[in-house]
């Protein structure tokens, strides 16, 4: 009999001890939680656009603004579009005694891709090229004396923009070459500067 109390005794010893030894071990921290993966990111960015060559001819600056969205393929690729309207400043000249003025407006939609050539976040450059559609409004007016005439013409083209940036954080500064019309570039090219915001994604 006793000997069967010991046995008994001994096993509840060490059955306790476990228990002891299983509630004292340290639990594993959990892992935290990763963020949330941001792939679209809006853009805003006033934008100007000095004419080059004879397109300088027909029309002073253009400035406007572009709205931009894009998505994240990788850590390096993004896909882009922008959209929005350039304003173009009015231009003349005088020839054999008529006065001419004009300017040429537009509103691009344009699509492409956007590539990071090196840095990190928040300091990154890189390299972007778009293409798509143009619709430009083309406005001209001439004077001789008391006698005035204007007019204006509304036409759709394809065209593109290429252009470096620089992300400073938030900010988002870019230079390039605007062409509102790809089958007269030489005519419709323009150069392209913004400093622009870029939203929180989401």
């Amino acid at each position: 009999m006793n000997g069967h109390l010991v046995a008994a005794a001994i096993g509840a010893a060490i059955l306790a001890g476990a228990a002891t030894v299983h509630a004292d071990a340290p639990v594993a921290a959990e892992a935290p939680a990763s963020a949330p993966r941001r792939d679209y990111h809006l853009d805003f960015a006033p934008v100007m656009a000095v004419p080059l060559g004879s397109m300088s001819d027909a029309t002073g600056p253009g400035i406007g603004g572009l709205l931009g969205l894009s998505y994240s393929l990788s850590e390096l690729w993004q896909l882009v579009g922008h959209t929005g309207y350039l304003e173009g400043a009015e231009t003349g000249f005088q020839v054999s005694g008529v006065s001419v003025s004009s300017r040429v407006s537009y509103a691009p939609a344009l699509v492409g891709a956007k590539y990071y050539v090196l840095g990190s976040d928040p300091i990154r450059l890189y390299a972007m090229g778009e293409a798509g559609v143009l619709v430009v409004n083309t406005s001209a007016s001439a004077s001789a004396g008391a006698t005035n005439s204007s007019g204006s013409d509304t036409s759709v083209h394809v065209g593109s923009a290429v252009s470096m940036g620089l992300e400073l954080g938030l900010l988002d500064l870019r230079a390039g070459l605007l062409t509102v019309d790809l089958a007269h570039a030489d005519q419709s090219s323009a150069a392209l500067a913004s400093l622009g915001f870029r939203f929180a994604g989401f």
